[in-house]
C-alpha cells in the first residue's frame, strides 16, 4: 500500500484496523477479511518505494500484523544487504554475470552378493588408492549446473547461491536466473554432447507457463538431445500447487527431458512426490548423508529411499559426500551415484577427463 506523505501514520494505521476489523459476505454468508499489509508513506524514487514496501510487507507476514515502513526497517543491516544484493541480482542477470559451475555426479559400482568378498576389495581399492570406492562412468558422465554470480564489478569475485538467491526470489527474478543458467549450459552441452547435465528448475519456474516454452524453444533452436537435460525440481514447491507443477513436469518429459527431485527428505519432499512427479532421479538431502556411517536413523532412512526408488524404476543420488567412509556406506545402501567434495568442487568448465 503507498500512501502519499500527508497521511499521519496513525492515520493509516486506524485505516487498516477498520479493513482488518471488517467483514464481506457471499450468498449471504459473512467472510471475515484478513490481510497482511507493508505500508509506505514516505517519498523517495519509485524503486526505493517498492523495495521499501517490499521490506514492509515481508515483516507483516512474519509478524501478522500490518507494519508501516520507517526509519528503523531502513537502517537495519539485514534490509540494507537485502538491497544491496537485489542490486546486484539484477546488474549481474543484465550483464550476463549468472554462470553455471559444474559438479561431477559419480557412478558408484553395483552390490555384490557376497559381502565378503565386497569388503575385501573395498580394503584393496582404499590401498590401491580409489578415492571412496567410485567406478567411473566414462560413457555417460553427469554434471551439476550449479548457479554463481561471477566477477562482479571487474574483481574476479564470486556470489554463492546461498547469498542471491533469496534476493532474486523476493524481487522476482528466479526464473531470469533459471533461464541464464539453461542459457549458459547449451553451449557446454553441445561442446560435450556426451555428457549429461542437470539444472535446477523453482517453484516459480514450474508454476509459470512459459517455462516449458522457453525450454522447447532453446532445444528446438540449439538441437541439443533433450535426453542428456535433466530438470531437477527443487524441494520449496508447495504441494499445494502439486496440479499445476504436475502438468509442467508432464510437458518436460514429452520434451525428452528427464526429471529429479532434489534435496530429497527435506520441507515438501517426501514418497507422495516420487510417486506424483515419477522422476528419473532422485537426489538424497545431504543431512542424511553427513557422518551416515554414524548415524544408524540415517543409515534406515537412505536404505528405505534406495528400496523404494530402485521398486519404481527411479535412480539414486547421494549429495555432499566429503569422506571416504560416508561413501563406503552408501555404495553398501546400494545408491546409485555420489557427489560430494570427496571427488570434485564446483569447476567454472568441464574438467579433462582423468
Amino acid at each position: 500500500m503507498l500512501f502519499d506523505g500527508s497521511m499521519e501514520d496513525s492515520a493509516v494505521g486506524r485505516l487498516l484496523e477498520k479493513l482488518q476489523n471488517s467483514e464481506g459476505a457471499y450468498l449471504g454468508n459473512p467472510i471475515p477479511i484478513s490481510f497482511s499489509a507493508g505500508v509506505v508513506t514516505s517519498s523517495g524514487s519509485g524503486h526505493e518505494i517498492m523495495e521499501s514496501s517490499s521490506r514492509a510487507l515481508q515483516h507483516s507476514k512474519e509478524r501478522g500484523e500490518y507494519v508501516i515502513f520507517d526509519d528503523n526497517l531502513k537502517t537495519s543491516g539485514q534490509y540494507r544487504e537485502g538491497l544491496e544484493m537485489a542490486s546486484i541480482v539484477r546488474l549481474a542477470l543484465e550483464k550476463n554475470l549468472v554462470k553455471p559451475f559444474f559438479q561431477e555426479i559419480v557412478r558408484n559400482p553395483p552390490l555384490t552378493r557376497f559381502p565378503v568378498f565386497e569388503k575385501t576389495l573395498r580394503r584393496w581399492e582404499r590401498k590401491l588408492g580409489f578415492r571412496g570406492n567410485v567406478v567411473p562412468d566414462d560413457s555417460a558422465k553427469k554434471f551439476e549446473s550449479l548457479a554463481r554470480i561471477c566477477d562482479f564489478q571487474e574483481h574476479g569475485n564470486i556470489i554463492l547461491p546461498g547469498r542471491f538467491l533469496p534476493a532474486a526470489k523476493k524481487i522476482g527474478k528466479l526464473r531470469s536466473v533459471t533461464q541464464a543458467m539453461i542459457d549458459g549450459i547449451i553451449p557446454v552441452m553441445l561442446e560435450h554432447p556426451e555428457y549429461s547435465f542437470s539444472v535446477n528448475l523453482s517453484e516459480e519456474d514450474l508454476l509459470s507457463p512459459s517455462t516449458v516454452d522457453f525450454i522447447r524453444s532453446k532445444i528446438e533452436a540449439s538441437g541439443i538431445n533433450p535426453a542428456m537435460l535433466t530438470l531437477e525440481i527443487l524441494e520449496e514447491v508447495d504441494p499445494s500447487d502439486s496440479d499445476r507443477a504436475m502438468e509442467v513436469v508432464r510437458e518436460l518429459k514429452a520434451l525428452g527431458c528427464r526429471i529429479g527431485i532434489d534435496d530429497f527428505g527435506s520441507r515438501y519432499s517426501n514418497f507422495a512426490r516420487l510417486r506424483d512427479f515419477e522422476p528419473d532421479y532422485v537426489k538424497i538431502d545431504m543431512k542424511y548423508v553427513r557422518n551416515i556411517h554414524r548415524n544408524d536413523r540415517n543409515r534406515i532412512l537412505v536404505e528405505t529411499i534406495v528400496d523404494y526408488s530402485h521398486k519404481n524404476g527411479i535412480k539414486v543420488i547421494a549429495e555432499g559426500i566429503e569422506t571416504p567412509e560416508e561413501q563406503e556406506v552408501i555404495v553398501q545402501l546400494g545408491v546409485d551415484y555420489s557427489q560430494g567434495y570427496l571427488f570434485s568442487k564446483p569447476f567454472g568448465s568441464i574438467p579433462e577427463s582423468r
